[in-house]
């Protein structure tokens, strides 16, 4: 989770102004929860706020110290009173009064849509709420102890969260995959701007908007080691887990063109613009180019609906599906995508349907390969000194051949 960034010193742009958001709703929180119980109101409130300052949060996991992100929150402000209409809906209880197999059950229903969304259809994100309503029961058990450490006090509270099923590594994020000869079309009849972002965001796996939107002009500079290429560094105030520094490999030179056409500078970010028309635009694209999604409008805007088309959001996993194969070690694989655990790289693996290609060479440590690249060398030299030691023969026989030739010649 991002760390809060409000140093105005570090550059860090908000492409979805969550600060703004998070900000209104917690103003105006208790008018936004109006309809749950006031003490729910108050130990909502209350997480959201430990989360914002970084206290009592889980650290286990990928999971930072420190303060939640804005989107983080804001996410946290809608789920979490969710849950507590549910509780209260489905079992007549406060939001901390439910005990472990109510839980199993009210998430269950969740699972396997017996709990419909507004629209009446099923809820697509099921484990986004199991996480977070077990993130907050484990912050509830650390808030009580902390409590009862101020307060000489000493309360039981259960851990109803432990048989929990949150969705874990079985949960498969759904996107459009796109090939190389159908990423090679979108670049073709892109405009430039199009095309330099796309071949971008497939070069480096960036995560959408948030880091994409964030990367500077300052940010792209000649690799040390190699003059003739370029890094892309992300920095760590921007990314959701660690900033990370790679090559470009596929997009710099039209990077570069792009940056001189536009007369960008050092601290100027190199992707603007709104990510609504940014999924407008690759929507129309990917529909017209390879029929991804449909050309229906949506009635209340008169614009195309980007819900089930080619959106930013299938750009990062199209690029690891580019990269998973041509990256030698798993663990550059995850540094360049910022992932802190191999649980995408099993997805996608699974995803392109690879196979084990293991061989008894790979079995080889290097100590054995060194030796048995010697004994090669060494039957080599031992082959060579053999060649010519039957050459030199084949020599020696010939000349006697050509002796007896000469003895009966002259004995006739």
């Amino acid at each position: 989770m991002t760390a809060q960034i409000d140093n105005p010193h570090v550059k860090v742009y908000d492409p979805n102004n969550t600060k703004h958001y998070f900000q209104t709703w917690l103003k105006n929180a208790n008018k936004h929860l109006k309809d749950l119980n006031p003490k729910d109101r108050d130990v909502i409130v209350q997480y959201i706020e430990d989360m914002k300052n970084g206290i009592n949060v889980q650290t286990k996991g990928q999971s930072k110290k420190g303060c939640r992100s804005y989107a983080r929150l804001l996410c946290l402000s809608s789920k979490l009173p969710q849950v507590a209409r549910w509780i209260k809906q489905e079992y007549n209880k406060r939001l901390i009064q439910v005990d472990s197999e109510e839980v199993i059950k009210l998430f269950n229903k969740l699972r396997t849509g017996e709990i419909l969304s507004n629209r009446g259809k099923p809820y697509k994100s099921w484990d986004d709420y199991a996480k977070d309503f077990k993130a907050f029961w484990n912050w509830w058990v650390r808030y009580n102890r902390r409590l009862d450490a101020k307060n000489g006090t000493k309360t039981y509270i259960p851990d109803v969260v432990i048989d929990l099923d949150d969705g874990g590594s079985a949960t498969k994020p759904s996107f459009h995959y796109i090939d190389d000869q159908g990423l090679q079309k979108l670049f073709d009849n892109a405009t430039f701007k199009y095309k330099v972002m796309m071949e971008f965001m497939i070069d480096t796996g960036c995560r959408s908007p948030s880091e994409l939107q964030n990367v500077l002009v300052s940010d792209i500079k000649k690799d040390k080691d190699d003059p003739k290429q370029s890094t892309c560094t992300i920095r760590d105030e921007v990314s959701k887990t660690f900033g990370r520094t790679f090559k470009l490999m596929l997009c710099y030179n039209d990077l570069k063109k792009w940056i001189k056409d536009e007369k960008l500078k050092g601290d100027d970010r190199i992707f603007k613009g709104d990510q609504r028309s940014y999924n407008s635009y690759l929507k129309r694209l990917g529909y017209n180019i390879l029929k991804i999604g449909n050309s229906k409008l949506d009635p209340r805007t008169k614009q195309q609906l980007v819900s089930d088309g080619l959106t930013l959001y299938d750009f990062r996993h199209n690029s690891a599906c580019y990269w998973l194969p041509r990256y030698k070690t798993e663990s550059a694989l995850l540094y360049r995508f910022g992932w802190r655990t191999r649980k995408m790289v099993e997805y996608y693996t699974q995803f392109l349907g690879m196979k084990d290609t293991i061989t008894e060479d790979d079995m080889l440590l290097d100590a054995q390969r060194t030796n048995l690249e010697q004994d090669n060398d060494k039957l080599r030299k031992d082959m060579a000194l053999m060649q010519e030691q039957f050459t030199d023969m084949q020599k020696s026989l010939n000349a006697i051949k050509v002796y007896e030739k000469q003895l009966k010649k002259h004995a006739i």
